[in-house]
């Protein structure tokens, strides 16, 4: 499914976008919706993430990503559509939401990341691509701190004990350790006993030489060679 944003420069307000070898990353479009639907509500990806979820609940995820992204980005969340360049479909979603401080702990500002693909264009690499770019700009992003936004100090991931693909982006991509804990009840879809791995990155792990980043980097190099 496609929504058509070959000139983002001509939509209001302007889109906010981030660029990959196959990827535009922008701000999300109300009429993004009956793709995020198809993908949301998809066999695939109810596996892992049993939610239930209807094209006017997709809408009003986008009315309040919209909200935040045009308010401040990174200040409560940034979420971005994912669109395949070669095609101008919409394909998923990545980003943050969450974003907070940790009381007690002198951590800095952070949040939780995430991305959705749609079944068909996985196994090509666009997670790892997406991820790199999004957490990138996540960490690097200028503006004041605080509660107003700029780049944030650590990030979070979690996924599903058996979501073996995402696991491998995480532990053989970019080197994370996960932590295995009882996943919430409003995430576990009434799933006895489900389990959820968590990874997080710091702002200095991401960047620092043969870090995160520089790992994810040599992984799609070395994909793109073969």
């Amino acid at each position: 499914m496609s929504c058509s944003t070959s000139s983002p420069g001509d939509l209001e307000p302007p889109l906010f976008t981030l660029l990959t070898p196959r990827l535009l990353l922008r701000t999300k479009l109300p009429c993004d919706a009956p793709s995020m639907f198809a993908i949301l509500s998809s066999p695939h990806y109810q596996l892992h993430s049993p939610q239930p979820t209807s094209e006017a609940g997709s809408l009003r995820w986008i009315d309040l990503s919209r909200e935040w992204f045009h308010a401040r980005p990174l200040r409560k969340g940034a979420s971005l559509t994912v669109v395949d360049l070669s095609t101008n479909e919409v394909i998923g979603e990545v980003g943050m939401g969450g974003i907070r401080g940790v009381k007690g702990e002198d951590k800095g500002r952070g949040g939780d990341a995430g991305i959705v693909l749609d079944e068909r264009w996985c196994g090509k690499g666009l997670a790892v691509e997406a991820l790199e770019k999004s957490l990138s700009w996540c960490f690097e992003a200028e503006g004041e701190t605080g509660d107003e936004g700029g780049g944030v100090e650590w990030i979070e991931m979690g996924t599903s004990k058996e979501n073996a693909p995402m696991r491998g982006v995480m532990e053989r991509v970019f080197g994370s350790v996960g932590t295995e804990a009882p996943m919430p009840e409003s995430r576990a879809g009434g799933r006895d006993a489900a389990i959820e791995v968590s990874y997080e990155f710091t702002k200095e792990e991401w960047e620092r030489e043969g870090g995160a980043r520089d790992k994810a980097k040599a992984w799609l190099e070395k994909k793109r060679r073969a």
